[in-house]
């Protein structure tokens, strides 16, 4: 088996975006995971965002058979990366080779900090970063809940002027300084796919929370009640919109990330009937 190993940088071109497409499927039909967002597949064909990507083919069926794949999401070259065999591939060595690739791809880019991604699984591919340096950091899951057609107990409006309410509420949930919050309204308002709503409790906001579509999924993110509104439904309302605000959009499912260390979010979420679709684990390595 002869195996050629190339990097190629974000954007990746058409056929080879299909090929890595390909794979993930691949490892979809035998896993049961989804491995598109922690090797950032959808970022691959994007002329916005510093990544790129190595990737091993066998030369015998000229087909995709391993990736590693790493991003500058919050482009202060600091890497997100995560890789992928197929599975008949396994257990030869490949994956070795693929993130010695990917390490050497790093240094020339001057990498000041990396995370290392791992879709929750049996631990084997854990065990194996461990070997390469890296520590256990923190989790993240992916709950999903169907669209549904029931109508909140608040008002919900598209944003309009509502920015002065909106960067107190963001202050006292997430901490964000006004200029950070102001940058995420417009992000929120103004990307494609995106819609910031506001909660209403008559002529007083009350929460705040931002919808993206991807495909038949509406991905929800930025979800804040104003302090003296908790414990009254505000959140639980909001979550209702979502799913019908999709199922109105011919969308079938609602979907959230949210750290597993975050008990509070966790017992809202599931309280509102989302479930927990998949676990990603992140991992670290001192650099240098």
């Amino acid at each position: 088996m002869n195996i050629s190993i190339i990097t190629a940088s974000f954007p990746l071109d058409q056929q080879t975006y299909e090929e890595v497409g390909e794979l993930l499927q691949t490892a979809y039909e035998a896993d049961g995971k989804h491995y598109e967002e922690v090797v950032k597949y959808a970022l691959m064909p994007s002329y916005d965002v510093k990544g790129f990507v190595v990737i091993a083919y066998d030369d015998t069926t000229d087909k995709v058979v391993a990736i590693a794949s790493a991003a500058d999401i919050i482009g202060f070259n600091t890497y997100e990366w995560s890789a992928l065999v197929a599975p008949m591939y396994r257990s030869v060595g490949i994956g070795k080779l693929v993130i010695e690739a990917l390490r050497e791809g790093l240094a020339k880019r001057d990498c000041e900090g990396e995370l290392a991604l791992v879709v929750k699984g049996e631990g084997k591919e854990q065990r194996f970063l461990q070997r390469f340096g890296y520590h256990y950091s923190f989790s993240e899951a992916v709950l999903e809940s169907p669209a549904v057609a029931a109508m909140p107990s608040y008002e919900m409006r598209e944003y309009y002027n509502e920015q002065q309410d909106i960067v107190a509420i963001y202050a006292e949930a997430f901490g964000d300084l006004p200029e950070e919050a102001i940058e995420l309204i417009a992000y929120s308002t103004e990307a494609d796919g995106c819609k910031l709503w506001v909660a209403y409790d008559g002529d007083e906001v009350v929460g705040t929370i931002t919808t993206t579509r991807q495909g038949n999924v509406q991905w929800i993110t930025a979800l804040a009640t104003k302090a003296t509104a908790r414990g009254k439904g505000v959140a639980s309302a909001m979550l209702a919109w979502a799913k019908y605000y999709t199922l109105h959009e011919g969308g079938t499912k609602v979907m959230i990330e949210v750290e597993m260390e975050n008990e509070e979010a966790l017992s809202v979420y599931k309280k509102n009937h989302f479930l927990l679709s998949q676990q990603t684990d992140y991992y670290v390595r001192k650099l240098g």
